[in-house]
């Protein structure tokens, strides 16, 4: 269970569907009214397990607070904390701006994830005051068991497959994980198993080959085309510090491994 407190802020856009550059969104977080620089501040005691810029997030952050429970803030105007920073509840996590896609203007787009999947933070905390948390357990099929829906999706993306890396195993993931297991001749049921998961996940070879790089693009949000070009080794450089092009093996090998626990 992790205890979780929302800065008394206004929303000025909800959790569910919108029009995002006039055609059909799903947003899956809640937007408040943030001047820009202003500093935005953690839900609550954790450690920062991602860190970057997102084509479509902008400059984010997401936070740990106990197993199954984060919270995620886009939006920001610059990076915030680095991935493996310890946070208490209030410390400044970044500065409200406006790097998201779409976006019209200075805002905190704040999230709630519980097991991979966003909920409406709104309908779990009241601003102002401490909420306990606690993470429903998963319920197979619906979810990918032991694996995280993000490693799963980065993994797919990384054999060549097209799905969305948003952290949520959907029934486009699951889909997906379906043909996978078809076209492999394992158990059709669309959750990620360990018989899945070994011939699904990313090779930890330290070879910055095809599927490394398709991983880290998936995981950069950037473009995945197999060319670790200036685009990449730029995303990298500012998330990783060091270019994909660039990397030693031991980076490589890190990397690799953070695609696998879906951290990347």
């Amino acid at each position: 269970m992790a205890e979780l407190r929302l800065t008394k802020v206004t929303p000025t856009q909800r959790y569910g569907n919108r029009i995002l550059n006039g055609k059909p969104d799903f947003h899956r977080g809640v937007d408040f009214a943030f001047g820009r620089g202003v500093p935005v501040s953690v839900m609550g005691d954790g450690v920062i397990i991602e860190s970057g810029f997102h084509r479509v997030y902008g400059h984010y952050v997401k936070a740990e607070h106990e197993p199954g429970v984060c919270t995620s803030y886009h939006a920001l105007d610059a990076a915030g904390l680095p991935v493996g920073t310890r946070v208490k509840m209030g410390d400044t996590i970044g500065v409200a701006g406006s790097s998201a896609l779409g976006s019209t203007g200075p805002h905190s787009h704040q999230g709630l994830w519980l097991h991979g999947e966003t909920r409406d933070l709104l309908a779990y905390l009241k601003p102002g005051v401490i909420v306990t948390v606690g993470a429903p357990a998963v319920r197979p099929p619906a979810g990918s068991t032991t694996v995280p829906a993000r490693a799963v999706q980065i993994a797919l993306v990384a054999r060549g497959y097209n799905v969305v890396v948003d952290g949520v195993y959907g029934p486009q993931t699951a889909a997906v994980v379906r043909l996978f297991q078809r076209t492999l001749g394992l158990v059709v049921d669309g959750v990620v198993g360990p018989q899945t998961w070994a011939k699904l996940r990313v090779v930890e070879d330290r070879l910055r080959g095809r599927q490394t790089i398709r991983a880290v693009q998936a995981g950069l949000g950037t473009k995945v085309d197999e060319n670790p070009g200036p685009v990449t080794d730029a995303l990298a450089l500012k998330k990783y510090g060091f270019a994909l092009s660039k990397a030693t093996p031991a980076q490589i090998l890190d990397l690799q491994r953070r695609a696998n626990a879906g951290t990347l």
